[in-house]
């Protein structure tokens, strides 16, 4: 995996995430660079000014209970400080109401697809007796379509961080899983770029209820995906290849629900 360098106060707030909540695992810049900067090997993305974890309670009450004696900071009550660095937890599970939560009146947070990337974590070492769990990649880039749905155009970052993920389907130590998949190859006529998010499309009705696949589907049909592309900024050559990535992932999703229904 390519170097991954982080502040002293980076490892310190990782280090206690892990320590204080073993069951939790990372989210946000940290989790995307692990995937497309030290497994793909792209260039590192814009780094957020904190960490992210999600952690699963069955109430609100045993939220309360997880982050009893952390510092909190104004705003929607899953921020905190751990040495002068910003945590935010992130609760999913029985607090849910249809995908969404409110950890204060008036502030909502979509956390549909948090189970199933509880389900399929990957682990990094760090450094020395530093583990975090990530969601994988597919399940990285299912939360960022939905975090992309659920908040559209009051950021870029989603987007960005989405064609960033659907480049690295295809790229660094992902690359020989590409390669390696004659089907899928032969299904999008060996176009590099598009092999990745097509596969990764491909995992999509294995692993989620038919009604978030239909709703990740909608999100990246053709309307959604000009979208996606115009919130990037980027020359027309780089447009047309995040929009044929975006595609290949719906192709993807596509092919495995023909071949359910087949």
């Amino acid at each position: 995996m390519s170097e991954f360098a982080l502040t002293n106060r980076e490892w310190h707030v990782m280090d206690f995430a892990v320590s204080r909540f073993p069951d939790a695992f990372l989210l946000g810049s940290y989790a995307r660079d692990l995937h497309t900067h030290g497994l793909a090997c792209l260039p590192l993305g814009r780094r957020t000014v904190d960490a992210d974890f999600a952690v699963e309670v069955a109430t609100e009450g045993n939220f309360s209970e997880l982050v009893e004696g952390l510092t909190p900071l104004s705003g929607t009550g899953l921020c905190f400080t751990v040495d002068g660095f910003q945590l935010d937890l992130i609760p999913f599970g029985g607090i849910e109401s249809e995908g969404i939560i409110e950890p204060q009146k008036g502030v909502t947070l979509d956390v549909t697809g948090m189970r199933e990337a509880h389900e399929h974590t990957v682990r990094f070492a760090l450094r020395d007796e530093l583990v975090v769990r990530c969601p994988d990649l597919t399940a990285l880039i299912v939360l960022k379509v939905i975090a992309w749905d659920y908040r559209q155009t009051s950021t870029t970052k989603d987007g960005e961080d989405l064609d960033l993920l659907l480049q690295a389907t295809s790229s660094g130590e992902y690359e020989e899983e590409v390669w390696a998949d004659e089907e899928s190859g032969d299904l999008v006529g060996w176009q590099p770029h598009c092999i990745g998010p097509f596969r990764v499309g491909r995992r999509v009705p294995e692993r989620y209820a038919p009604d978030v696949v239909a709703r990740i589907r909608k999100i990246v049909d053709g309307d959604s995906a000009e979208a996606i592309v115009a919130s990037l900024q980027i020359q027309p050559h780089f447009e047309e290849l995040a929009r044929e990535r975006i595609l290949a992932f719906a192709s993807g999703i596509d092919h495995a629900l023909e071949g359910r229904d087949s």
